[in-house]
């Protein structure tokens, strides 16, 4: 087995455990506020523009789930929804005050909880800096060919 399927392997194989630490602290600095769908929502929109449809297809879900999404942060203050004036039929979504600050505290709290992770792995100050390296060109390269 080649380096590359390796490093293959062991990314399908970390990402998941990755992800579950994220979620959970995630949806406890968001102290229950709100779901990871919503802040999912959030998360996407404070990226960019996006429709509701893109949304849906997005989180893999029906336009009318993500309508009920959208509805619930619009009624928790944490999303303005106004008709699109290029397309009648389209809703421009727009981050709230509260809504940025919500995803930044939720954002927060995961990365103080992964850097203390991070923290504790028994490996020198070197292979944490080509660990980051590594990641940094990962992220570089699936940015540029999104």
């Amino acid at each position: 087995m080649g380096q590359n399927q390796k490093i293959a392997d062991l990314l399908l194989e970390v990402i998941p455990p990755i992800m579950h630490l994220i979620r959970k602290e995630v949806r406890s600095a968001a102290k229950s506020k709100l779901t990871i769908p919503q802040l999912r929502v959030l998360a996407h929109l404070s990226r960019q523009k996006l429709s509701i449809g893109e949304l849906a297809e997005i989180q893999g879900v029906t336009q009318p789930t993500m309508s009920k999404i959208v509805n619930g942060l619009v009624h928790k203050g944490y999303l303005d929804k106004a008709q699109s004036s290029l397309d009648r039929r389209q809703q421009d979504l727009k981050l709230t005050g509260p809504g940025e600050s919500v995803l930044q505290e939720a954002k927060l709290e995961a990365k103080a909880q992964m850097s203390d992770m991070i923290g504790k792995l028994r490996i020198k100050d070197s292979e944490k800096k080509q660990l980051f390296s590594a990641l940094q060109a990962l992220s570089d390269h699936l940015l540029d060919n999104l």
